[in-house]
Order: structure tokens, then C-alpha cells, then sequence
């Protein structure tokens, strides 16, 4: 926008041209708009940070992970000063995975580690978040049982995961989700499915990865 308001809006700018995109992700890295992105024709796994702050132009664009079903869905965020992404695989949309990655550098523009998964299953939904929940990665996903799971990172890097953590056995299929940090604390909004609802769910203290240690604001 040329505004605060949102009430002005410049032309578009062409990041990438001549690819289909599968799955797309903005934030800020290093005071710049950066993007991850799939593409559907040649089967890749892209980075581009904007030349400046306003996003004008994008000349330099990292093809970090060659992968034809990469990219279903992405979440790019900062985690601890470094670009992390977390991006979805399948193999002819029956066979779900989750990934996590993250830049050797601040500004993402060097190599990449190595993906790590994250979840695997036949039963995964595409649709997940992530956040930095007090320093280390985190994510939110869920499967077609209707089972909303909680995972943070062992590590700040994100090197290594536990198992994960159902916190909710009643999640719409299919359905977006979102998490935050709300006040130190983690934070989720998801659909439910019976009754069909919107529905909050915090954190109240450590561990983190315990269902008790969870309160729901309901409707």
C-alpha cells in the first residue's frame, strides 16, 4: 500500500514469471518482504528477498529444494533472526508430508539445511502454522480424524522434534488454522466441527506440550 490506511495501492510487481504457482508464503526478513514459493511446472521449492525495503524489485531468487510435489501449502516466518519455512508434500494428493527448513543466514539469500519431517501420514490435512513460540519453532496441524496436534521444536534451531500432541479431537476437516504467541503463551484459532464453530485455544504455562496446561474459549 501507499498508505497506512490500506486506501492506495501501487501496480503489481512480477516476481517470477512463465511458473505455476502450487503455494505461497510473505513476511519480513531483515527489514526486506521475502516470499517462498512452489512451482507447479518444473517442480521447485523458491526464495526471493526484495532488492528494497518497499519490495519494488526481486533480482535475486533461490531455487533452495528441487521436489515436483513441494509446496502444497507454505508458511515462511522468521524464527530466531533466521528464514524457516514450513511447507507440505504429497505424493499425488494421497500421501501427506510436513517439513521444516531454515537459512544458514539472516537474510536467506546463502544455503539452506536440509529439510527435516516433521509428520507423515496418510490422514494429514494440507493446512498447518508456525510460529516462534519463546525461541524455538512450533506448529499446529491436524488430520481428517479430527485431531488438532501441537509440536515444538527440542532445539532454537529446530534440529531435532518430539512427538506430537493432540489437543483437540473435534477439528473441522480441511479447515485452515493459525497459530501465535498471545501474551508469551501459544495460541491457536481453528474450525470445529461439530457444531460448526469458530474456536480459540491458549496456552496457560509449561509444558507446553501437555493437553491440561490448555484452556478453549468457546462461543
Amino acid at each position: 500500500s501507499t498508505n497506512i490506511n490500506g486506501r492506495g495501492w501501487p501496480a503489481p510487481v512480477t516476481v517470477y514469471t512463465n511458473r505455476e504457482s502450487a503455494g505461497c508464503s510473505l513476511t519480513s526478513v531483515d527489514g526486506r518482504p521475502a516470499i517462498m514459493f512452489a512451482t507447479v511446472s518444473t517442480g521447485g521449492l523458491f526464495y526471493a528477498r526484495s532488492d528494497d525495503a518497499a519490495g519494488a524489485t526481486w533480482s535475486n531468487i533461490v531455487e533452495i529444494m528441487t521436489n515436483e510435489n513441494a509446496g502444497i501449502y507454505l508458511d515462511l516466518q522468521v524464527i530466531n533472526g533466521y528464514p524457516a519455512v514450513a511447507f507440505g508434500d504429497s505424493d499425488m494428493f494421497t500421501y501427506v508430508h510436513i517439513y521444516y527448513m531454515r537459512s544458514t543466514n539472516s537474510t536467506g539469500s546463502g544455503q539452506w539445511d536440509p529439510p527435516v519431517l516433521l509428520a507423515t501420514n496418510f490422514d494429514l490435512s494440507f493446512y498447518f502454522s508456525m510460529a516462534n513460540i519463546k525461541g524455538r519453532p512450533t506448529f499446529v496441524y491436524h488430520d481428517i480424524n479430527d485431531c488438532l496436534y501441537y509440536l515444538r521444536a527440542n532445539d532454537a534451531v529446530g534440529a531435532t522434534w518430539p512427538d506430537a500432541t493432540c489437543l483437540d479431537k473435534q477439528v473441522y476437516d480441511w479447515a485452515t488454522l493459525s497459530l501465535q504467541s498471545v501474551m508469551g503463551e501459544p495460541a491457536v484459532i481453528f474450525q470445529n466441527k461439530d457444531p460448526r464453530d469458530t474456536r480459540y485455544l491458549r496456552s496457560l504455562s509449561f509444558p507446553l506440550d501437555s493437553q491440561v496446561n490448555w484452556i478453549a474459549v468457546e462461543p
